[in-house]
C-alpha cells in the first residue's frame, strides 16, 4: 500500500524519471483542451491553479496526505515513475487551449473532461549512463 507516515517512506516506491542531479531547465510545451462552451482561459478555474495542480500530478508526492485514501500498486509498479522528482525542475511553460470536441472511447464529454497533450523538451546538467538518450 501507498499510505506512508513519513516522507522517507512515500518516496522510497517513487522514482522521478528526471532527477535534480542529472536535469535542470527543462520545458513543457502543453496542449490543453477543455469541454468548456467558450474558448476563456479563466472560465471553469484559473490557468494558473490548473497549472500547479498539473505540475503537483508530475511529481513524486511530498508527503503521505498527497496520495488517494487507498491507492495500492500493481505489482510492477515498484517503483511507480513519476516524471519529475521536484517540480523545480520546470523552469519554462508553454500552454496552447481550445475547446474539447470528443474523447476517444467517450461518447458524451462531460463539463469537467479535459484532454492534455504534454510535450518536455529536457536540459541535461550533467552528461551520464542514464542522460545519453535525452541529447
Amino acid at each position: 500500500m501507498l499510505r506512508a507516515h513519513s516522507l522517507d517512506q512515500v518516496k522510497t516506491g517513487f522514482a522521478g524519471v528526471l532527477a535534480c542531479a542529472h536535469a535542470k531547465g527543462n520545458s513543457l510545451d502543453i496542449l490543453f483542451l477543455r469541454a468548456e462552451g467558450k474558448n476563456y482561459i479563466l472560465q471553469g478555474g484559473d490557468i494558473d491553479g490548473r497549472l500547479k495542480t498539473l505540475f503537483d500530478a508530475l511529481r513524486i508526492p511530498r508527503d503521505a496526505n498527497e496520495l488517494p485514501a487507498r491507492a495500492e500498486p500493481e505489482p510492477d509498479e515498484n517503483p511507480l515513475f513519476c516524471l519529475l522528482e521536484n517540480d523545480d525542475l520546470i523552469s519554462e511553460v508553454r500552454v496552447n487551449t481550445d475547446r474539447l470536441l470528443s474523447l476517444p472511447l467517450k461518447k458524451v464529454i462531460g463539463k469537467h473532461d479535459v484532454y492534455l497533450q504534454i510535450a518536455v523538451r529536457l536540459n541535461t546538467t550533467i552528461p551520464s549512463s542514464y542522460s545519453w538518450a535525452f541529447e
